[in-house]
């Protein structure tokens, strides 16, 4: 068998890519939940609740798992219902205007 090396050489961005095709695949059931909070959440499939939450950025939703009932083969996806609130560079460089205003005042 010969490998070319185009095909058998695959970038981490390329294997992501691939993982997320193949769950999106196996899906069964999305849940949409809102983000930064603790809420309960039914199987789709089998109905078996419990409370789950997103607390990670949305740039690092969804996330998959597998439904919480162990008779259940169910694949789940939970991702945020867009609900999050924006971040603005302002909040985050908070206090730089006073480090400017001070560097040219004298007293």
């Amino acid at each position: 068998m010969i490998l070319v090396a185009s095909e058998s050489t695959q970038i981490p961005e390329d294997a992501r890519a691939l993982t997320r095709r193949r769950r999106e695949e196996r899906v069964d059931a999305v849940i949409e939940l809102p983000f930064g909070e603790r809420v309960t959440v039914a199987c789709p499939v089998c109905g078996k609740s419990k409370d789950v939450g997103i607390y990670v950025p949305p740039a690092k939703s969804p996330s998959w798992t597998s439904c919480w009932n162990w008779d259940c083969d169910a694949f789940l996806k939970l991702q945020s219902d867009g609900t999050e609130a924006s971040m603005d560079p302002e909040d985050v460089q908070t206090g730089l205007d006073r480090f400017a205003a001070a560097g040219g005042v004298e007293s």
